[in-house]
């Protein structure tokens, strides 16, 4: 029958994809790995200027002479924006104020990476559902057990001690289908600024949607990096199979960054896959580990990094070529 393969971040306890063979997703738009998850946004000065020429009321606005708040230095509204941890709360105290909009921007971007890059850092594996709880990556395996031991204090049922991760995984493990993705809506009680426009706070409804979406514009190339290994794959080099445009870090053709890290993350104690790859795809060496997509020049400077474009890409055109045979770029072009 073959065993079903699911995507964990078994940091937080979120499982994408499930009840299918990898063979039945891996080449398809069916792939549980998205890759928005693990990319961290990023605004560059020209959209950050732009924003403020599109709606000036961001700049213009002037807070009551009268505030305290406003009345603070620079350096204690700052700290007072890092204690905000909410984004759509963050922007919203940005559009006070001028003078706040221009402390505060960059917590708005560093929360947008918390909502949106909410996979960013946790430990990731695409695990087959026949993996036993001995032979599981070193990682995952202390993560499990440390999950086990915290659920099992407060769950009334007796755990099934011989299959622990896929109990806990059956049990805790919550669905989630878009990330996680955070929405942009306003708080409540002002929803009326979308539709009355014109009126008071309606003004800065517009500035506020706009804020809350994330940009991803860089100069610098983009990399999926392996942040437990000190490795990285550059999207240019996964773009370049497909001819397409790897400036950006989502690519438009049919082989993305996704699956370049879902080539990279399967586990199983058994190798089957239902695919016609011969290669052992089922114990990947990335299997349990912290990624994140970024600019290359945001890499940690104090670490040692290896490019291994060219050794993860061999793997995704072997795939490709005994999924669809020696022609596949035309059968997909």
């Amino acid at each position: 029958m073959g065993q079903f393969w699911m995507l964990l971040n078994v940091s937080n306890l979120w499982v994408s994809g499930g009840g299918a063979k990898l063979g039945e997703f891996f080449c398809s738009e069916g792939l549980p790995v998205h890759i928005r998850r693990f990319t961290i946004p990023a605004w560059s000065e020209e959209s950050k200027t732009s924003l403020c020429v599109k709606y000036p009321q961001i700049t213009h606005r002037s807070a009551s002479p009268e505030s305290k708040l406003f009345c603070l230095p620079d350096e204690l509204l700052l700290m007072i924006f890092n204690y905000v941890n909410i984004l759509a709360d963050a922007a919203c105290l940005c559009l006070a104020d001028g003078r706040m909009f221009a402390v505060g921007f960059p917590r708005v971007i560093e929360l947008q990476a918390a909502a949106y890059a909410n996979w960013a850092g946790c430990c990731v594996v695409c695990i087959g559902e026949y993996a036993e709880d001995n032979d599981l990556p070193k990682y995952v395996q202390k993560l499990f057990e440390h999950h086990r031991k915290m659920l099992c204090e407060e769950d009334t049922n007796p755990p099934d001690e011989q299959a622990v991760w896929y109990d806990t995984y059956n049990r805790h493990f919550q669905r989630v289908t878009s990330g996680g993705l955070t929405g942009h809506h306003f708080p409540r009680g002002l929803e009326m600024m979308e539709t009355e426009p014109s009126k008071g706070f309606g003004q800065l409804w517009a500035p506020y949607t706009e804020m809350m979406k994330p940009k991803y514009e860089s100069p610098h190339p983009w990399v999926l990096c392996n942040l437990s290994k000190g490795e990285y794959v550059r999207v240019d080099a996964v773009a370049a199979l497909t001819n397409y445009n790897g400036h950006k870090p989502f690519i438009a053709g049919d082989i993305d960054l996704g699956h370049a890290l879902l080539s990279q993350i399967c586990w199983s104690t058994d190798d089957s896959i239902a695919m016609g790859y011969e290669g052992d795809l089922h114990r990947g060496r990335w299997a349990g580990d912290r990624f994140v997509v970024l600019p290359m020049n945001k890499l940690d400077t104090r670490k040692t990094w290896q490019d291994v474009s060219d050794e993860v890409t061999k793997i995704l055109v072997k795939i490709w070529e005994c999924e669809w045979g020696e022609d596949w770029k035309e059968l997909i072009g």
